[in-house]
């Protein structure tokens, strides 16, 4: 959430949304093991009383401040008219960039795979999951 200070400012929701992408992949590459941790083991459900995170708030939970971006992208009609739900949307392009993320942690070491630069992985995966639902002319 700290490193999303900065992209908050930016007003462009559609190059938010990409600057996200960026965002959740570098994490992904600095701190691997904590990414395993948070994102790619299965952890007992929490308590929402006892959180110290409010969920739905964009400045403490990263899905929201994904889905707000969305949200404003849609509103400002930025996204092909079949796209509707910021959910759907936001969960797409989170489930994009974690497929990117999570194979390279996994199995950035299985010769098996030729692996294409980890960062043009990245780039075009963004690229083209912002690409599949935006307006044509934009």
């Amino acid at each position: 959430a700290s490193r999303f200070q900065s992209i908050a400012r930016i007003e462009d929701p559609v190059k938010r949304i990409a600057a996200i992408g960026r965002a959740y992949a570098s994490f992904a590459q600095q701190y691997p093991n904590h990414y395993r941790l948070m994102f790619m083991t299965p952890l007992p459900g929490e308590d929402a009383e006892q959180s110290t995170l409010e969920r739905g708030n964009p400045e403490q939970d990263s899905y929201a401040f994904l889905r707000k971006a969305v949200e404003e992208a849609l509103k400002a009609g930025r996204f092909r008219k079949d796209f509707k739900d910021p959910d759907l949307l936001s969960q797409i392009l989170w489930s994009g960039i974690h497929g990117v993320v999570s194979l390279r942690i996994a199995k950035c070491t299985d010769d098996w795979v030729p692996w294409v630069d980890e960062h043009a992985t990245l780039e075009t995966m963004i690229d083209t999951l912002i690409r599949g639902p935006i307006r044509e002319g934009d």
